[in-house]
């Protein structure tokens, strides 16, 4: 599922290889929001105590 960290596809590859692309393949050195969420997402007062 995850085709992270593979380079050099395109989104039409991804797919025949059978990956689900969900977000469009990124250029080499883009952006990357990842890791934030786990711990910011503890710190909300959701009334589950998670």
């Amino acid at each position: 599922m995850d085709y992270f960290g593979l380079s050099g596809y395109t989104n039409d590859e991804l797919k025949k290889m059978g990956y689900i692309v969900w977000v469009p393949v990124q250029e080499k050195g883009s952006w990357l929001g990842e890791g934030d969420d786990p711990t910011f997402m503890n710190m909300l007062d959701n009334g589950l105590r998670a």
